[in-house]
């Protein structure tokens, strides 16, 4: 079919717009689907299918367009109003509240988005008008008798004349609707109501009595807990509901852990303003980093059970600001902070508040500073030595001139006025100043300050600092102005996390004059290793560590001597220096040619390469982490041993990372079929289709989920992997597949997404038909399966029925058990996220809510099983007599249900015919009937 042409396409759009108008959705999205077909990439049809879509309540549909829209730079209100009211309807109203949030920063006298911004958060934040809303006396409150096993949650809330705020923290733990907790209230001697109030709610437990601070009136309130689960929230912060339910079922499935952190919202109440704060997992070497952008765990969105606290002791009473922090870097030390991605806490800053207005933070940075070196020496990658050194020359003829003197100073209490100061200030001068300059020069600095002799001009000034230097990193300020401060941080994570690095620079910063000894050039926007210009020097012996590499190709084979060759050779033509990387292929109990062609390579290698080999099939996760073990680098990266990676793959996944210091990324290249074996017609498909990969949807280059965490062209820091625990060695045969996306989940509980770069190309050098395709997924269906049971908070993605409509559909999906029996055998062989079969056998919604994975969890076999289906053909007709017998309001889950089962069916026949591996026809005749 020809396209039509600009005039007529812009033509087709107005007239669809029209539509919307009259709310003609059906005609609109029809028009949008011709126009697709089209031009697929067109921005203008997809804004019109995605709001006929929404007009038509077919929310994931119309999300996936609106996204699209968005993403491509669209600001306009009624995409992004569109765009967040469809994640509403999908249950993600912390994603939308966001969405909205951005676009009135933007525009915030945008009325109708400043309204409607307002309204939804209401849903969490507007506590005062809970009782009116309930119906219920919210004074009365008396405490629920448990029915069955729940944990005692002991909450503790320390308080001083904070009257005005601790009535809306008492409400929200009481509002919780958990039957089991006790709120323990430590108040510090308060001179206004706040014990007037505190009388008002019998179920308190509360104290009133002066105290040595903070520390000390939390540290009696935990030795008056009784509960399993300890939690502290300030006086002016609140809980969001149902966070206790939350907590308590996650430490119930995830039994060992001791410690949980969700996500918290800050009110900045001067202003008004609300940014929600999305945590992640967080471990020891994590929050030890001070400097980091919240570093800091949100203490009031924490909950640890009580075995933890006794283990680590309680808080330190010296510390002011800090005690937490030393508390949870106690803890970490024991155990990491587990992370769920639900919103748990609101946090107030306001003038009384110890955190203030959210400007200020540099009370805090004595008591940081504390607590940072006494635990810095129990760091695996932090250098024990200062971290920093800032170098100034103080050149004799500047000695008097009182403006340079202003100006040393002024750089100096800059510099260390930051979180950050593990660093000294290192002046180099010629003179001789006397004591009254250098206590001039050095009043108020709160950091290691010291003078040496030495030159204060070109090489000389450098190979002063060279060798007075005791810090890791070397930052050579301007003399004319400050930079904005903490734009070094995430250079020196960079310098710290890469130690081959010899430098990294912030663009984004304007530079100053630079310095150029010895062929180095020095900026004031760059932090040098300090090792590494030592060794460049050329004027003092220095110890040079051996060399590293920068990459490790980490590879898992098994029996592909027929293309084992021809992998090796594109590594042996890859443009990056052979000495910037290293290759470990690790032999998975191979049975054919393998092990002699990997031995017979170790001779024609230009680069370091290790093969090691297990006697028996373990899988390839197990055999990557073997590899991951000894790399060497601080970059792996993992290739598929039948893919051919195009010569410069290695230099742009290196590249990739270090032109993105600081981001915590994962790079991902495509993995397509070389042109051989793309003439079938089923090459055809797997190289266009999502089939074997989900590449097909990847608008281009950007920041993708852990769904497309490929280990066949992928690259990823080293300390990462090794810190959220490598590859699942639990997930391997008989039933393996799906490690590599496990692996992608728990890093991005770390903050980790997936880069995406097209042009990063590993071309597939084999061929595969279907019955091969479908033998490898029939074992890959065991690894998902096994993945999804271990990370059961992934199917809460998919969920979106209320907890009433739930009881409901139980009820009346009870009256068809016997034929539901058989179906969730079924439904569990094809659906991804469909654990819930496991725990009941009815036919829950989850399983008729499950999204389909054919990718994973489709044992296709299942589907030739006459037996099942028939009880899925009975199945459907019992759903269908049901209508006649229920009200109006359970037709429509009904027919909701049965909806999502001929959308379920659809794309199984389109798969199914497409590939001509089984005939359905029971599928064809369901579809044919809901059409």
């Amino acid at each position: 079919m020809s396209t039509p042409p600009p005039a007529q396409t812009a033509q087709l759009i107005t007239e669809a717009e029209q539509l919307l108008k009259k709310r003609q959705y059906d005609v609109a999205l029809r028009i949008s689907i011709k126009l697709l077909q089209h031009a697929p990439d067109s921005i203008p049809a997809m804004r019109v299918a995605g709001l006929a879509l929404l007009g038509l309540s077919k929310a994931r549909e119309a999300q996936t367009f609106l996204s699209v829209v968005f993403q491509s730079g669209s600001n306009d209100w009624e995409i992004i109003h569109a765009l967040a009211h469809t994640l509403r309807m999908t249950g993600d109203r912390l994603t939308a509240r966001h969405l909205l949030s951005r676009f009135v920063e933007t525009q915030p006298r945008h009325e109708e988005a400043v309204k409607v911004l307002k309204s939804d958060c209401n849903h969490y934040f507007d506590f005062y008008h809970i009782q009116e809303n309930s119906g219920r006396n919210i004074h009365d409150h008396t405490p629920r008798i448990p029915t069955g096993h729940h944990p005692l949650f002991s909450v503790i809330t320390v308080s001083l004349n904070q009257a005005q705020f601790i009535e809306d923290t008492i409400r929200a733990v009481m509002w919780q609707d958990f039957p089991s907790y006790e709120h323990l209230v430590i108040d510090g001697g308060s001179s206004d109501v706040t014990l007037d109030i505190l009388r008002k709610y019998p179920h308190l437990k509360w104290t009133s009595e002066p105290d040595r601070g903070q520390s000390h009136a939390l540290n009696k309130g935990f030795s008056m807990a009784r509960g399993e689960i300890i939690a502290w929230i300030n006086s002016d912060d609140f809980y969001t509901p149902e966070t206790f339910k939350k907590v308590a079922q996650w430490f119930r499935q995830h039994p060992n852990e001791r410690i949980i952190m969700g996500d918290s919202m800050w009110i900045f109440e001067q202003t008004g303003r609300q940014f929600l704060l999305k945590n992640r997992e967080k471990g020891f070497e994590d929050i030890i980093r001070n400097w980091d952008d919240f570093f800091h765990p949100s203490q009031q969105s924490l909950f640890f059970k009580r075995s933890l606290l006794e283990e680590v002791g309680l808080l330190d009473e010296t510390l002011h600001y800090t005690m937490d922090w030393d508390l949870f870097l106690r803890m970490t030390r024991v155990q990491p902070i587990r992370y769920i991605p639900e919103l748990f806490s609101a946090y107030r800053f306001h003038g009384q508040a110890k955190g203030g207005s959210g400007e200020d933070w540099s009370d805090f940075y004595p008591d940081q500073q504390r607590v940072y070196a006494r635990y810095k020496k129990h760091s695996k990658y932090l250098p024990q030595q200062p971290l920093l050194t800032v170098a100034l020359p103080l050149p004799k003829p500047m000695m008097g001139k009182r403006q340079y003197l202003d100006n040393l100073n002024r750089i100096a209490k800059h510099i260390s006025t930051d979180i950050m100061r593990d660093m000294e200030i290192l002046i180099v001068t010629d003179g001789d100043p006397v004591e009254t300059m250098q206590r001039g020069i050095l009043e108020g600095c709160p950091v290691s300050c010291r003078f040496v002799q030495g030159g204060t001009h070109g090489d000389g000034f450098i190979h002063t600092v060279l060798k007075h230097a005791r810090g890791y990193a070397l930052h050579f300020p301007p003399l004319d102005r400050l930079l904005p401060l903490r734009w070094y941080t995430p250079l020196l994570n960079h310098l710290i996390d890469y130690p081959n690095l010899t430098h990294v620079q912030d663009r984004k910063v304007e530079s100053s004059q630079a310095l150029l000894p010895n062929n180095i050039l020095l900026n004031s926007t760059t932090l040098y290793r300090t090792g590494s210009l030592q060794e460049s020097a050329g004027k003092w012996t220095f110890k040079r560590p051996s060399a590293l590499p920068e990459l490790s190709v980490v590879v898992a084979t098994r029996k592909r001597a027929d293309v084992l060759k021809r992998f090796l050779q594109s590594l042996v033509e890859q443009t990056l220096d052979p000495q910037r990387f290293e290759l470990i292929i690790v032999d998975d109990g191979s049975s054919d040619d393998t092990p002699k062609i990997l031995q017979e390579f170790e001779n024609n290698a230009p680069f370091y390469y290790v093969h090691q080999r297990h006697e028996k099939n373990v899988g390839p996760g197990p055999a990557r982490n073997r590899g991951i073990s000894i790399a060497r680098a601080p970059i792996l990266v993992f290739l598929n041993d039948d893919a051919l990676l195009d010569p410069d793959g290695l230099t742009r996944h290196l590249n990739m990372h270090y032109t993105q210091p600081g981001k915590r990324i994962a790079v991902l290249g495509r993995f397509s079929f070389a042109e051989p074996y793309v003439s079938t017609p089923f090459g055809f498909l797997l190289e266009r289709s999502d089939l074997l990969f989900e590449y097909a949807n990847m608008k281009g280059p950007g920041l993708y989920s852990h769904n497309h965490f490929y280990a066949c062209n992928i690259s990823v820091p080293a300390r990462a992997v090794r810190e959220v625990g490598m590859f699942d060695d639990e997930i391997r045969p008989p039933a393996w597949g799906a490690e590599d996306i496990d692996l992608g989940f728990r890093l991005s509980m770390h903050g980790y997404g997936v880069l995406y770069d097209c042009r990063l190309v590993a071309w597939h050098c084999h061929d595969l038909d279907a019955k091969s395709f479908e033998g490898s997924f029939l074992i890959r269906s065991g690894g998902a399966v096994a993945m999804f049971a271990k990370n059961p908070e992934l199917t809460c993605h998919y969920a979106e029925m209320s907890g009433s409509d739930l009881q409901r559909v139980r009820k009346m999906l009870s009256q068809v058990k016997p034929a539901a029996e058989k179906v969730a055998r079924l439904v569990d062989a094809i659906c991804s996220v469909s654990r819930i079969a496991s725990e009941s056998k009815n036919w829950t919604h989850h399983e008729v809510r499950s999204r389909i994975d054919l990718n994973y969890a489709m044992n296709q076999w299942r589907m030739q099983d006459k037996e099942l289906q028939m009880c899925l053909k009975r199945f459907i007709i019992n759903l269908q007599e049901l209508l006649i017998k229920c009200s109006n309001e359970d037709n429509r889950l009904i027919e909701g249900n049965l909806d999502l089962l001929y959308e379920s069916m659809h794309f199984m026949r389109w798969h199914f015919d497409t590939r001509g591996i089984c005939a359905s026809p029971w599928i064809e005749k369901f579809i044919d009937a809901r059409k």
